[in-house]
C-alpha cells in the first residue's frame, strides 16, 4: 500500500511537471499533452507509471460535470440542428472506419477479428471487450486504441492551427481560479459530483462515472437551478490525471509491441481523422456550425479528451459531448451488427483459414 501510493504520488508529480513545462513552452492543452508524453515517456523506459485507477471515478466525475455544465435549455429546443452534424458524424466514422480495417488487412498482420476491432473509431473500454468475446487480440486492440487517443490529443490541435490558421487555445480556457467560486457553487458541484457518482455506480451506461454526473450536471443547467462553472484549477487536474492514464497504458510492454502498435495505430488514427477534417469541412458549409467544433465533433478521441479541448479552446462544448455520446452508441452498434453479420457468412473463419 505504501508502495502504491509513493508510485501514484511520484507519478502525479512527473504528470504535473510535464504540464507546466508543456505551459511554459506556450504548447496547446499543456496539462493533458504534457502528463501524457511525461507518462508515456517514463513507461516505455521501464518506469512503472501508476494508472490512478482509484482516482479515475473522481477524476471522470469532474470531466462529466464539466461538460454537463456546458448544455443549455437553448441547445435542446435546437435538435433539428443535430441532423446534419450526426449524419456527417456518420459519415466519417463509417468511411475512416472501413479505409482503415482496409488497409490494416491488406497491410498488416493482424487477423481479421484484431483488424476489425482496432480501425473502430470507439471507446478503448468497448473495443477490447467485443474484441475479447470475438476471438481477437485484445492487448493489440487496446494498445491501438490508447495510441490512437494519445496522437489525437497530441495532433489535433497542431491540426486545427494548420486547417484554419487560428492559433489554439494555450490555456485551459476557463475564465474563474479556485477562490472565484462561491460557497453556494462549491456545493451544487460538490453535490452534483457525488449524485452522478452514486448513480454511476447503478447504472448500465457506458463511462458511467463519467455519462452519470454528466447528466445529472446537465439536468440542473438545463432547469436552471444553478450555472456553476468549474474553475482553471480543477479543469488542469483532471486534463493531468487523464494524461497519466493515457500515457500508463504503455508501461510493462514489450518496446518493440508498442513501436509496432504505435505505427498501426499512426495509419488508422491519420484515416480517421482525415475523414473527419473532410466531413467537417462540408458539414461547416451545409450548416452555421463553426469547423473548429464540428473537428472536435468528429474527431476519433476519446468523450473526456475531446470534451477537455473543447472546453480549452472554448468552442461548442455541448455538440461536442453529444456527438461523441451518439459515435460511442454508434460504433458499439453498427460495429456489433456487421460483426456479426460478417461472421454468419464465415467471411472472418474463410479468411484465417486462407
Amino acid at each position: 500500500m505504501h508502495r502504491r501510493l509513493a508510485r501514484g504520488l511520484v507519478s502525479i508529480l512527473m504528470g504535473s511537471l510535464g504540464g507546466y513545462a508543456f505551459w511554459r513552452l506556450g504548447l496547446p492543452l499543456p496539462w493533458m499533452m504534457g502528463s501524457m508524453m511525461a507518462a508515456a515517456i517514463a513507461s516505455v523506459c521501464g518506469f512503472q507509471v501508476a494508472s490512478l485507477v482509484e482516482l479515475r471515478p473522481v477524476t471522470l466525475a469532474v470531466v462529466g460535470t464539466m461538460l454537463g455544465s456546458s448544455f443549455t435549455a437553448s441547445f435542446f429546443l435546437d435538435l433539428h440542428g443535430l441532423v446534419v452534424p450526426l449524419a456527417g458524424l456518420f459519415v466519417a466514422s463509417v468511411t475512416g472506419a472501413v479505409i482503415a480495417y482496409g488497409l490494416l488487412r491488406r497491410f498488416s498482420s493482424l487477423s481479421p477479428e484484431t483488424a476489425y476491432f482496432a480501425a473502430m473509431p470507439g471507446g478503448i473500454v468497448e473495443m477490447v471487450s467485443m474484441a475479447e468475446e470475438n476471438g481477437g487480440d485484445a492487448r493489440t486492440v487496446a494498445l491501438m486504441h490508447a495510441s490512437r487517443i494519445f496522437l489525437v490529443v497530441l495532433c489535433l490541435p497542431f491540426i486545427f492551427e494548420l486547417v484554419t490558421g487560428i492559433p489554439a487555445a494555450r490555456s485551459s480556457g476557463a475564465l474563474l481560479s479556485v477562490v472565484d467560486l462561491s460557497a453556494n457553487d462549491w456545493l451544487w458541484f460538490l453535490g452534483v459530483a457525488a449524485a452522478g457518482i452514486a448513480l454511476g455506480q447503478v447504472a448500465a451506461l457506458p463511462i458511467r462515472f463519467m455519462l452519470a454526473p454528466m447528466i445529472v450536471s446537465m439536468l440542473v443547467h438545463v432547469a436552471g437551478w444553478t450555472d456553476f462553472k468549474l474553475p482553471y484549477e480543477l479543469i488542469a487536474g483532471a486534463q493531468v490525471a487523464l494524461g497519466i492514464g493515457i500515457g500508463a497504458r504503455f508501461a510493462g510492454i514489450n518496446r518493440r509491441l508498442v513501436f509496432h502498435s504505435l505505427a498501426l495505430s499512426v495509419v488508422v488514427t491519420g484515416i480517421l481523422t482525415a475523414s473527419a477534417v473532410i466531413v467537417a469541412l462540408a458539414v461547416s458549409r451545409l450548416t452555421e456550425l463553426l469547423f473548429p467544433s464540428l473537428l472536435l465533433s468528429f474527431a476519433p478521441g476519446g468523450l473526456a479528451e475531446m470534451g477537455l479541448i473543447a472546453l480549452a479552446m472554448q468552442l461548442d462544448v455541448a455538440l461536442v459531448s453529444a456527438s461523441h455520446l451518439a459515435r460511442i452508441v454508434l460504433v458499439i452498434v453498427v460495429a456489433s451488427v456487421v460483426f456479426n453479420r460478417l461472421k454468419k457468412r464465415r467471411y472472418f473463419l474463410a479468411d484465417r483459414s486462407a
